[in-house]
Formats: structure tokens, C-alpha cells, sequence
């Protein structure tokens, strides 16, 4: 900058700025549910230049949260330009890639604009999730009967009752997320701008997706290790059944032609996977699948409101085009149109829209196209 600023200007600004960033972090301890932000103050905030540069920090907290805050923000504006922000815009991110550090860390942030010009970011870092480590029960006494629709209400809760949201503008989820943003689109229609459901279809749970499912489930159910739920240690046959689902029901014809062409080469996979540890918990593994079984937004679809892109792989085995079921359901969502990736040996089945290469073009054009609708 040409322009001098005297000593008093300078040093009302020079306090001002930290200011801004401490006041954040105190309507966030303040208004905080979560113990590890309200007593533990697992968090920072701060305030970002559009260039990725910190400008000021909160005093107090855990003052390393803010290393990565520029990456995140310099990497947004990289993938969607300055003009690709707009004044009430709320980001909520935990991607590994650019975030960093473990999952439970969520980064919020938002634009600051000031004549019609982006100048800076005001953002948060804070532990978003909490979770109690190595509790077992050791009697199984209630049956979780909790399915999709149950979730999406509780996520729409969180979302706009517990973070205040009136609005998002894009709700975006693969396979069960896929499947939750279809129930979203049809339970909450004025909550969102677009809906980009993938790997997933708006049809009943059933045919050979729900039945490898149930296949997997009571292979564990009936390992005596299981015990009715009752288990000191982890089911053994739990590993098998979940290897053989996995193989079954994602990873693509081509691909696994591509991958394991001998018998040895297929050995070494099936080896590699088998003696991979599985993290899981049997009864929340259980509770997870078992949530499926409901799912079947079929007769809703006309109530969705939203821009719809939904994306499949041509070569998903939970969800096969062949079917035609996506296509016809499509006709009755006013806004929907279907991006089918074309099978070759680089696509994964089921698991393809896990990479965003084969889709960022189809998803850049939905949000630069999508209207914004007003409250």
C-alpha cells in the first residue's frame, strides 16, 4: 500500500484484528454444545486473506489448527475463483486432502465482502465429532431400529436447528450418501439449491443389492463368536464376510480383469484383502447395513425441487444401469437429468465416484448452472 497510516490508526487497527478473531472464538465457546470446544477449547478461529495468508488468530486454543486454515481456503478459491464466492456463503469442509489432520477436525468458513469485493475469510477449526473409545457392552439389551429416514431427519436437525442453516446450496452424498440425498431432496425440497446423488438409485432396496447385504449380515449373526451380540472380540467370520461382499459388489468387471488376470495375481489380492485389519465394531457394523433395508424413495420423487445431477458408474454392481430404473424414476424429477461414467479399466464399479476425476467437469457445471434460490 502507498498510503501512511499515522501511529493511532495504526495501532487501532493492529488491535482490531485479533479482536475480531477473539470474539469468534468466544460466541464459539459460548454457544458450543461439545465439550471438547466449550471446556477443552479444541478449536481456533481466524481471520484468512483470499491469498491464504493469516492475518490474525484467537488467543488461547490450539493455536497449530490455524497452519493448514490457508491451505484450505487458497485451495477453495483456486477451484472455484474469487467470483465463485457470494456474500452469505457458509463452508463447512473436513476433506483429508487439503484439510489434514484426523476427520473429527471440521473447518468453517465464510466470505467477507466489502463493496461488492472479496477481501478476506473469517474461519474456525474445532473438533465437530466426539466419540468414547474403547467402551464395550457387555449385554446387547436394545434393538437400534433407526433406518435412512430416520438419519436424513437427524442430519437435517443438526444442520439447520443445532448450526443454524436455513439453506445449502449443494447436498451432495456416494452410495448411502447417495441414498440419503435422494431422501433429502424429497423430505427437505426447500432446503437446498442442487442435489448430486451418486452410486446410488431412488428405487426400494432390494434385488441382489439387499440380498449380498443380508448375505454379509447373517454370516456374521450366525459365527458362534457373535454370540447374539454378546461378543468379548470381534467375530471372526465377520473379515470373511465382509471381504467377500466388497469383491462381489464393487470394484468393477474390467478393472478386476485388469488387476488379477492369473490365478496367483488373484490369490495375492484375496490374500492382501483377508489380512487386512478390520477396524469395525460387529454390532455397529450390523446396525449400519441393517439401516438399509427401509430405503425407498420411489414415491416421493416428484416432491423434489432442487437441481438434480445424479451420477452413477455404468459398471456399479449395486446399482446396474441395465436396469433402467434411474432412467425412468428421472421422468418424474422436474430438474433431473442422470451423468452415466462410462465403464473401462480405470473405473472401479460401485466405487468409481469415490474419485472426483471422472465427475468434477459434470459437478463444476451443476453449481456455475444451478439457480440460487431465494429463502
Amino acid at each position: 500500500m502507498s498510503a501512511k497510516l499515522d501511529p493511532v490508526t495504526l495501532e487501532v487497527i493492529r488491535n482490531a484484528l485479533p479482536a475480531i478473531a477473539n470474539e469468534m472464538a468466544a460466541d464459539l465457546q459460548r454457544t458450543s454444545y461439545n465439550m471438547m470446544i466449550y471446556e477443552v477449547r479444541d478449536f481456533c478461529t481466524a481471520l484468512v486473506s483470499v491469498d491464504g495468508d493469516l492475518i490474525s488468530q484467537n488467543v488461547g486454543g490450539v493455536s497449530h489448527f490455524v497452519a493448514d486454515l490457508g491451505v484450505i481456503i487458497s485451495d477453495a478459491v483456486k477451484r472455484y475463483g474469487r467470483k465463485g464466492f457470494r456474500p452469505g456463503d457458509v463452508i463447512v469442509t473436513n476433506h483429508p486432502a487439503v484439510a489434514g489432520q484426523h476427520l473429527n477436525n471440521v473447518v468453517i468458513y465464510v466470505p467477507y465482502f466489502f463493496k461488492g469485493e472479496l477481501l478476506a475469510f473469517f474461519g474456525a477449526r474445532l473438533e465437530g465429532v466426539m466419540k468414547e473409545r474403547g467402551v464395550r457392552y457387555d449385554v446387547v439389551d436394545a434393538v437400534l431400529t433407526a433406518g435412512y429416514d430416520d438419519m436424513v431427519d437427524a442430519h437435517q436437525r443438526l444442520v439447520a436447528e443445532h448450526l443454524g442453516f436455513k439453506r445449502v446450496r449443494l447436498v451432495i452424498g456416494n452410495s448411502q450418501g447417495g441414498m440419503h440425498t435422494w431422501l433429502w431432496g424429497e423430505k427437505y425440497p426447500s432446503f437446498m439449491d442442487a442435489l448430486v446423488p451418486m452410486a446410488s438409485q431412488p428405487t426400494e432396496m432390494a434385488a441382489r443389492n439387499w440380498m449380498l447385504r443380508r448375505a454379509m449380515l447373517e454370516t456374521i449373526r450366525n459365527d458362534p463368536d457373535y454370540n447374539g451380540g454378546n461378543y468379548t472380540a470381534q467375530p471372526r467370520m465377520m473379515r470373511y464376510a465382509i471381504v467377500a461382499y466388497g469383491i462381489a459388489s464393487a470394484g468393477g468387471t474390467l478393472a478386476y480383469q485388469t488387476l488379477a488376470p492369473t490365478a496367483a495375481k488373484a490369490d495375492k489380492m484375496m490374500d492382501d484383502r483377508l489380512a487386512t485389519p478390520i477396524a469395525a465394531d460387529a454390532n455397529d457394523f450390523v446396525y449400519q447395513w441393517e439401516a438399509s433395508h427401509d430405503y425407498n424413495p420411489a414415491a416421493g420423487l416428484e416432491r423434489i425441487e432442487a437441481t438434480l445431477l445424479a451420477i452413477n458408474s455404468a459398471d456399479d454392481e449395486r446399482n446396474p444401469p441395465e436396469t433402467g430404473i434411474t432412467d425412468a424414476a428421472l421422468k418424474h424429477v422436474k430438474n433431473g437429468r442422470l451423468y452415466l461414467i462410462p465403464a473401462s479399466t480405470e473405473t472401479r464399479g460401485h466405487l468409481t465416484t469415490g474419485n472426483a476425476k471422472f465427475y468434477k467437469q459434470q459437478l463444476q457445471e451443476l453449481l456455475q448452472s444451478a439457480p440460487q434460490r431465494t429463502m
